[in-house]
């Protein structure tokens, strides 16, 4: 069964979801075994880039819907044009 360009930009985010969590618990888990305290600057940039990637992850999300409402239209067009 061949896969939808939505089915993969999907499975991809869901690979950089996974990939981001775990790069996420592993710092979690240096940073305890460390036991060095956070300045704030360093939860200051960790906020800004949470916050960055919440942002490209909005992005994205909205770039994958259109694509899928592309595809729809071109299904429609298709069916229309035979």
């Amino acid at each position: 069964m061949k896969r939808s360009n939505s089915d993969v930009y999907i499975s991809v985010l869901s690979e950089m979801t996974s990939a981001s969590r775990c790069a996420a618990n592993s710092y979690k888990r240096n940073s305890r075994s460390a036991e060095k305290p956070l300045h704030s600057s360093s939860t200051m940039n960790l906020a800004k880039e949470k916050e960055e990637l919440q942002h490209l992850n909005d992005r994205f999300a909205t770039y994958i819907n259109k694509v899928k409402s592309l595809e729809e239209e071109n299904k429609r067009l298709k069916k229309n044009a035979r």
